[in-house]
């Protein structure tokens, strides 16, 4: 993998505020192409509340050209602008549930209706000529003439879809399909071409289209491959070459935050478009190339980078403010919508721009008025303009802005006398529902074994109370403007059992915008459990709304194969039902009066990540632990399942987590056990480095208090070992780092007594007067050969 930093940014954009609408989706803003007459490109914003807006940004006052709403308000999930023949004037289409609507550009009518009778709701759209090509959860449908003509069902969520002219000229585009099993899914008509497996799940794909000759010819064949941007889950940007029947896997730069779209444009005007990133964090960046020479290997540079406080859900490009500047256009999960130009503006120039904008975040909602004192009364004063303001003025605009002033001045008005009203009726409890979206994720980290929560809300949020019936710690990152509190019930090991936190919001000042928090979350494996997060919007009547994530027994492994049956990668060079002997590997063969579905829904259950359905008769899954680096696979098909890992305890945890489910299923089964004991080895060098390294640490900071009263004596620490004096130098650890080392310490010994459990109850030679051997082992540092020896007495 290439990974790529860049400091030097060279672009310089200004940020303009367009718009602000309801919640928005991925990929539900669309820029339409210019006409003959236009001098300013057109957006197309369609949100949750199933508004579909068209708008336009002239002498820089922005136009609402049309609105309408989706028939019975149902919420858009997808935009896309299709050119019927050249020079034609562009359709828009809107994706909602399971309806597309066509609307005209010009006032937006709906001049056509498509009920696709489909059972998933729509999640992605594209339209060529006559066909459209449709993206579920799980389904793929091609629409020709308003017929559906073709369907595929991938193995796992697709989460984005663009679409590659085949090089044989097919009446059909190639569409690549970005699923969640990281893999990206070449399908023409209703035929699977190939996958191409990439670094995490496939969250956004953008063509890169450049004018150029400088193209890849495979050798055997005339199958041109073209450069295809990527980004995933875990924050890789990365790009492929993809032909008709093969592909070719190119740089790859990573980032920090899940990436939500991508587009490609020429914003430099160099002939070589520039990559514009979207992130879940906020991030918006711009990657330009130096050169068009070894395009596919060179990784770009990072020109522009701006961080937002909440989601980017869609990015675009084009000339939206000024005829002669392009720009940068992005949606967030709020609904606004922001522009960033290339126009060079003025301290002065910029600030009539972002007037609107600038007046509308000192304006609090009224819902949240009761909190903030209204401001005495000033009289009213001329504001000065200064000479570089007036170039930019013209008379038909400062009418407009007077017109507005006193429109605004007016709802003042009315505002405080209805809230005047609303005070003094009398209180009763209401049952309300607020008109808020509130989204929220909880994934494995691709570098570390914690898990990333994300909470994304439309409105401002007032606090977040966050628990737990199993095991876990919470980090809270430095992203967030809130105050964390922690209130973690402990057993008698001291080890926290559940978690209780909560994060609040301060409602005064600028931190009243806060619509995203995140946290890190580190579980322990072996039992399962349900987080619940109980979110309060900051509105006047405060209304919990409640989020649910399951915690899967073995939630810190990583999956790696695919269970594809189409897939090569994911199909074992022997037959993995033989009886055959795997050399430092646990065995557990499964049978009985189970099907394949019987089998996926016990492994769906038990890991992250995993679909819920299947298609084909066999099966295999690999999986490797995040916290030890310890494998974990399965062969699966009716009547039969083989388990193998050389970490003893998952088997254990799989195997306990098995009974529980078949017994609730009434479902027979019988297990054989092929246990090998050196296997803990592999355990044990994953947990040892760090277990000693945190230990040591411990062990001599209960000295610490010694060695200062020693240094502040005798003046001089010269006769100090090595590890003495960076022990002093570690002074200034705070006492809450000594007390995540401490649970950290206390979390790596329970996994290794575990292990010692296990392998004593599945060889039925449990002895308590071993295991307190093995307990006195892990209270001190320890060398790995003793530590084996221990373990295999």
């Amino acid at each position: 993998m290439t990974t790529f930093r860049m400091s030097l940014l060279t672009l310089n954009l200004n940020k303009i505020d367009i718009i602000q609408v309801g919640p928005v989706e991925y990929e539900c803003l669309k820029l339409l192409p210019l006409g003959a007459k236009d001098v300013h490109q057109s957006i197309i914003v369609g949100d949750k509340n199933g508004q579909i807006t068209c708008i336009t940004v002239k002498k820089k006052v922005t136009n609402v050209l049309w609105k309408h709403m989706t028939p019975d308000q149902t919420s858009v999930s997808a935009v896309a602008i299709s050119i019927p023949v050249p020079g034609a004037s562009p359709k828009v289409f809107v994706g909602t549930e399971q309806n597309i609507l066509g609307m005209s550009k010009s006032d937006g009518k709906i001049f056509k209706t498509v009920e696709t009778n489909i059972t998933e709701s729509l999640s992605g759209l594209c339209v060529a000529k006559d066909s459209m090509y449709l993206a579920g959860e799980y389904c793929h449908n091609v629409f020709v003439d308003d017929v559906d003509t073709f369907f595929y069902m991938a193995d796992d969520r697709i989460s984005s879809i663009t679409l590659m002219q085949p090089q044989n000229l097919s009446k059909y585009q190639n569409v690549l399909l970005g699923c969640q099993d990281n893999l990206i899914r070449v399908v023409n008509e209703q035929s699977l071409l190939y996958e191409c497996p990439l670094e995490g799940p496939v969250t956004a794909l953008c063509p890169y289209t450049r004018t150029s000759t400088a193209v890849h010819k495979a050798s055997n064949d005339l199958d041109v491959e073209k450069p295809v941007v990527y980004g995933t889950s875990g924050g890789v940007l990365g790009l492929v070459m993809m032909g008709d029947l093969t592909y070719r896997k190119g740089w790859t730069i990573e980032g920090s935050g899940g990436i939500n779209s991508v587009a490609v444009y020429d914003i430099r005007r160099d002939g070589l478009p520039a990559i514009i990133v979207g992130r879940d964090n906020g991030l918006l960046e711009v990657y330009g190339f130096d050169s068009e020479e070894m395009l596919s290997i060179v990784p770009p540079n990072l020109i522009f980078q701006y961080k937002l406080n909440e989601a980017i859900t869609t990015v675009a490009a084009g000339r939206l403010t000024a005829p002669n500047f392009d720009e940068v256009v992005i949606s967030t999960f709020s609904g606004k919508v922001i522009a960033f130009t290339t126009e060079p503006f003025t301290a002065q120039t910029l600030q009539v721009v972002n007037a609107p904008a600038k007046k509308e975040e000192k304006t609090r909602p009224p819902s949240a008025r009761k909190e903030v004192v209204p401001p005495p009364v000033e009289q009213k004063q001329e504001p000065t303009i200064q000479p570089t303001m007036k170039s930019v003025i013209v008379p038909a605009v400062t009418k407009q802005l007077e017109d507005l002033a006193k429109e605004v001045i007016k709802l003042q008005a009315q505002t405080l006398q209805l809230t005047d009203e609303y005070e003094k009726m009398e209180r009763r409890v209401l049952a309300t529902k607020p008109d808020i979206q509130i989204k929220s994720s909880l994934s494995l980290l691709p570098d570390e074994p914690r898990h990333h929560f994300v909470v994304s809300s439309s409105a401002p949020l007032d606090f977040i109370s966050l628990q737990t019936d199993c095991y876990a710690e919470i980090e809270s990152l430095s992203s967030n403007d809130v105050i964390m509190s922690v209130n973690p019930p402990t057993n008698t090991t001291g080890l926290p059992q559940n978690l209780s936190v909560t994060f609040k919001c301060n409602s005064t000042g600028v931190q009243s915008s806060t619509t995203r928090i995140e946290a890190k979350l580190h579980f322990m494996e072996g039992k399962g459990g349900m987080m619940t997060a109980f979110v309060v919007p900051l509105t006047e009547q405060h209304t919990s709304m409640t989020l649910t994530h399951h915690i899967h027994p073995l939630c810190l492994h990583r999956r790696k194969g695919f269970s594809s049956s189409n897939a090569q990668s994911d199909k074992p060079e022997t037959d993995p039902f033989a009886q055959t002997e795997t050399p430092n590997e646990n065995e557990m063969r499964i049978t009985g009066t189970f099907t394949a579905m019987d089998a996926h829904s016990w492994i769906h259950s038990c890991f992250d990540s995993i679909p819920p359905r299947i298609q084909g008769e066999v099966h295999h899954l690999e999986f490797v632990s995040a916290f030890l680096g310890t494998r974990f696979t399965v062969d699966y098909r009716k009547q039969e399942m083989i388990i193998r890992s050389n970490n003893l305890s998952t088997i254990a945890i799989f195997k306990d987590h098995l009974s529980s489910q078949t017994l609730i299923s009434n479902i027979r089964t019988k297990i054989s056990m092929n246990i090998k004991n050196e296997t803990m080895k592999d355990v044990l060098v994953g947990v040892y480095p760090e277990f000693n390294k945190i230990a040591s640490f411990l062990q001599q900071y209960e000295f610490l208090d010694c060695l200062k009263e020693i240094e502040e004596a005798e003046g001089d620490t010269s006769f100090f070992s090595d590890e003495q004096r960076m022990l002093l130098q570690s002074q200034n650890t705070t006492p809450q780092r000594i007390n995540a080392l401490r649970n950290k310490l206390e979390y790596q010994k329970m996994v290794l007594e575990k292990l010692y459990v296990d392998m004593c109850s599945i060889n039925g030679n449990k002895n308590e007067s071993k295991l307190n051997i093995v307990r006195q082992l892990l209270q001190r540092p320890f060398k790995l050969d003793e530590g084996i020896s221990v373990f295999l007495q």
